[in-house]
């Protein structure tokens, strides 16, 4: 579902939409980010209106995940536009604020299918938000998809490329992998997990993120 669905850039109403078709156990990947006010990327919940169609899509079983975005900063310190209110990520926001949906960081891989750029193994790359409201990290290096041709051998028919990257491709791995475990539950307990069952496995199971740096989160 396009965010300009309507002819406007319509977030939240595209979210809703898209929650619309799904039902609990299905997995809602939300590939936008925003700009704060002092111009930051951030995830696109800092709105309160998405953060609200997220919401009522977690309460009715929709797991969401949602990229981190791509300004590596530490959420929890971002200054916020005013019209937009507190920060939703900072320490001690009530937390009717949290959205329940899986926010995820961007990491390299041990072993790069192709030398675009290297990451350590686990390592967040640079451009990655981080913090505590980061639940996950996904592969943010090194992603072969689909499209722009611009890899060896490959048309603009039957292209691939290697630049989707960053907390894009991360939120899109991590999306993978829920569905994946949500295929799995229902094949062994007769039902899916709940997003925060899904959220407390992929924490619990995940690898540890790699500290390159100080302040990574």
């Amino acid at each position: 579902v396009s965010p300009f669905a309507s002819g406007v850039y319509r977030p939240a109403e595209s979210i809703a939409k898209a929650a619309a078709g799904l039902g609990p156990g299905d997995v809602l990947l939300v590939e936008l980010q925003a700009v704060s006010g002092t111009g930051t990327m951030v995830p696109i919940e800092v709105y309160p209106e998405v953060r609200a169609a997220i919401a009522a899509a977690v309460d009715r079983g929709i797991v969401v995940v949602e990229p981190a975005a791509n300004s590596g900063k530490d959420l929890a310190t971002i200054g916020i536009e005013a019209s937009l209110g507190p920060n939703p990520w900072a320490p001690g926001t009530p937390g009717e604020d949290h959205s329940g949906a899986l926010i995820v960081g961007g990491g390299g891989a041990a072993s790069p299918l192709l030398n675009v750029r290297t990451v350590g193994d686990r390592q967040r790359t640079p451009e990655s938000n981080f913090g505590a409201r980061v639940d996950l990290q996904g592969f943010g290096a090194g992603v072969v998809t689909s499209g722009y041709a611009d890899l060896p051998g490959t048309s603009e028919d039957t292209g691939y490329t290697a630049c989707f990257d960053g907390t894009s491709s991360a939120s899109a791995t991590v999306a993978g992998a829920v569905a994946g475990v949500q295929g799995e539950a229902i094949a062994r307990l007769g039902e899916p997990l709940t997003p925060d069952e899904v959220r407390a496995l992929l924490v619990e199971t995940g690898l540890p993120q790699v500290m390159a740096s100080s302040g990574d989160g």
